[in-house]
Order: C-alpha cells, then structure tokens, then sequence
C-alpha cells in the first residue's frame, strides 16, 4: 500500500501502524471479501468501480481498481456528502411528488441509458427498487401519442442542443396521469 496524506487522515486512526508495505486486508480485515474482485482486476485487465462502504466508518467511497503492470492500483475519495446531498433530494422530491431523470444518449434512443429519481418511478405507479425503467419500457407507460411527441422533441434536443419541454400522459396502474417535462 502506499498512502498520501489525505488517504492516511481519512483511512487510519491515529496511531495505527503505518500503510506503507502492508497488505490491504492486513490493514483492513473486512476487505478480505473484496480479494476475488481484485483478483479479477488482475486477471482480466478490466477496471472496476462503484460507491461502496469503508466497513464500520459509516462513509462511503467512490472505489476504483485499475491494473498497472502486475499491481492493482486502490483510487478512491469520499462520497458520504454527495450520498447525503442525494439522500436530501430524494426526500425533497418526496414530499414535492416531483422527479427528475437523466440519460447518456446512445446512437439511438433505444440504446440510451436513463437514470430516473425514485420519485418518478412512484409518480408512474412503478417500485422504485423494482427493475430499471428503460426507453422502451415507456411503450407500455406513456399514451401513444405522448409517446410520439416526447421522442419527436427528445430528437429534436438531441439534434440542436436547444432545451424541451413536453405534456406527457400515461397510464398508471390505478389512474391515467399527466405531467409536464
């Protein structure tokens, strides 16, 4: 291991021993569990990266394992904050029965990737733990003419770089809604 300053004053107590030359999982036991994911790192070449858990620290940290020659290389910061900032919007949004969603366009709109807040998977009557909404997944939700305008002006947005806004309805389990975009 080896460990700038930042990474010491958020990762050791004072007085424990010193990272340098250590073994992760002698550092942190409950890493241990994480050995088979680096060790696919290692194999493979592929990179990993996702928000997880330092055990026992109540943080979050945006972790990232990257080969370098026949090393893996820990980068990691501290999420915590951003993960509150969400938690915070995500109760504002609650309470306001309000959502928000983003996509990364593909090179075609079936093929883009879209993030939607817990809210608007309650505003369309769906579980938000339930399976990811995709782009087609809207077929069966949206009317299909609102269907047609929100792809028309999504298109369009796509095109131009101009922003959009759309009156969608859809159909809930239990009603028929609408709601602006």
């Amino acid at each position: 291991v080896y460990a700038n300053p930042a990474w010491r004053r958020s990762f050791l107590p004072s007085g424990q021993v010193e990272p340098v030359g250590q073994r992760i999982d002698t550092l942190f036991p409950a890493f241990a569990a994480r050995r088979p994911l680096r060790r696919r790192v290692l194999d493979t070449g592929e990179p990993f990266r996702a928000v997880l858990p330092l055990p026992g620290s109540g943080r979050m940290y945006d972790v990232e394992y990257v080969k370098a020659g026949d090393r893996l290389i820990l980068l990691s910061r501290d999420v915590s904050n951003v993960q509150a900032l969400a938690n915070m919007l995500d109760a504002a949004e609650a309470a306001g029965h309000t959502g928000h969603w983003n996509w990364t366009p593909g090179s075609s709109m079936a093929d883009s990737q879209p993030i939607w807040s817990p809210e608007v998977y309650r505003i369309l009557g769906l579980d938000p733990a339930g399976p990811a909404l995709n782009l087609d997944g809207l077929e069966h939700i949206f009317t299909p003419d609102s269907l047609a305008r929100s792809y028309a002006v999504i298109e369009t947005a796509l095109a131009t770089g101009e922003p959009y806004a759309v009156e969608i309805e859809f159909t809930r389990p239990d009603e028929i809604g609408r709601a602006h975009v």
